[in-house]
């Protein structure tokens, strides 16, 4: 994948420049036209994406009214850009924690930085859980930390959770 990308413009009145791609998925950052407001947007990586593809996106969206945006990258949309089914969140700010990690690739965080880290992801995973939700997929990708990692803030992607049934643990 290239270092950098350049901004893509769309019919669907969004501008997103891409973060990450692998195999399944594409995570975008950008603004849709006349609105200053970030989000982020995944899109499958495929021009003929699986229906496997779709329904996740479909089933992210699904959550939406569960999800608060104080702990998760909150569903806003599922729209069409560039004739692809995109997903739209509203942006968490800070970025994905495996680039954290990539970008400071041979150093470890700081001890101060990894502990902020650690217990502010508790903290969300316990905002999850207290929501009946549960999150199958726990991994730096789906984790968003805020761009100093001093102020503890931890935003999840909730592509893979599930609700809770009542009365089930």
């Amino acid at each position: 994948m290239p270092t950098r990308m350049s901004p893509i413009p769309g019919p669907s009145g969004y501008v997103l420049v891409p973060l990450r791609e692998n195999a399944d998925f594409t995570l975008y950052r950008g603004r849709k036209h006349n609105d200053p407001s970030p989000v982020l947007a995944i899109a499958p990586s495929t021009e003929q994406p699986s229906p496997q593809s779709i329904r996740r996106l479909d089933h992210e969206y699904s959550f939406a009214a569960e999800l608060d945006p104080a702990w998760a990258a909150k569903p806003l949309a599922i729209t069409r850009h560039e004739g692809r089914t995109i997903l739209i969140l509203k942006d968490p700010g800070g970025e994905p924690l495996d680039r954290v990690l990539e970008r400071d690739q041979r150093q470890p965080l700081d001890l101060t930085r990894f502990l902020r880290t650690a217990v502010g992801l508790a903290k969300t995973l316990g905002q999850v859980h207290q929501h009946g939700l549960i999150h199958k997929d726990i991994k730096p990708a789906n984790v968003f930390v805020d761009d100093t990692g001093k102020k503890g803030q931890i935003r999840l992607a909730c592509s893979s959770c599930q609700l809770i049934s009542p009365g089930t643990k």
